[in-house]
């Protein structure tokens, strides 16, 4: 029992060393004058903060007081961005001493939330894992009416975004389907997206474009019902966790 005990306690030492370290890890770094920030992480603090807001939902929740949090895994995965060194981290420069593994895990972890990627559909289209639909009459204050709304919201600009295009280059309208291998097809838009953004930066953007013949994207928005019921399932619940991530990394 004894044994037991001495054992708890050891692992509840180690965990609030572990947190101390971190704690100054994170002292350190953002007492650094910003050119020694930017040196370090290649990245401003107001940009650091900006990163942390936008993915943390996408990071693991902390499930135990020893877990790094993900503040403090996105400093560590800046790092090794930076340099391409685990040395730095490990050796603990800023007193971190964390391992190896730790800081594998770190890089692992935001790596996966920048990555983080779904199709943003409206209500035509069935929920499935990688496709996020809006939740019709979500009860108002709740978390899966702040869901829909950034849904909304984001879904907007993108159509928003793929108007303007398409009335710059009209080979991307609906009518005038690209007649290509889908690789080469999609080359093709790629090519218009920087084409766009050259124009843009060279001569501004233009208004009689943004507004010229716009399509509305939802007019033909509709999906042959082929979702069986175990990808409806599977797709509720990862939009499930989505809603809550969001919900709780609010502002």
């Amino acid at each position: 029992m004894n044994n037991i005990l001495l054992k708890s306690r050891k692992r509840e030492l180690k965990q609030s060393r572990d947190e101390r370290r971190m704690m100054r890890y994170t002292d350190k770094a953002f007492s650094m004058p910003e050119n020694e920030f930017k040196a370090n992480y290649r990245v401003s603090k107001d940009l650091y903060e900006g990163i942390y807001q936008n993915i943390k939902a996408f990071i693991p929740t902390p499930k135990r007081r020893s877990d790094i949090q993900p503040k403090y895994k996105i400093l560590v995965a800046l790092s090794f961005y930076a340099t391409g060194s685990y040395q730095r981290i490990v050796g603990g420069t800023y007193g971190t001493l964390m391992s190896q593994q730790s800081v594998s895990r770190a890089i692992r972890d935001v790596t996966a939330a920048l990555n983080h990627q779904v199709v943003l559909s409206d209500s035509g289209y069935a929920q499935r894992e990688y496709m996020m639909t809006p939740i019709v009459d979500a009860p108002a204050g709740s978390p899966e009416e702040y869901y829909t709304k950034l849904h909304c919201s984001a879904r907007n600009t993108v159509e928003r975004t793929i108007g303007v295009l398409k009335n710059r280059w009209r080979c991307l309208l609906g009518h005038r389907v690209l007649h290509y291998h889908p690789d080469v097809a999609a080359k093709i838009i790629n090519a218009c997206c920087v084409l766009h953004n050259m124009c843009i930066n060279r001569i501004g953007f233009d208004e009689n474009i943004a507004n010229d013949g716009y399509e509305n994207p939802d007019a033909n928005s509709q999906e042959v019902n082929s979702t069986s019921a175990a990808e409806l399932r599977q797709g509720i619940a990862k939009r499930a966790v989505l809603v809550q991530q969001l919900w709780a990394s609010r502002r």
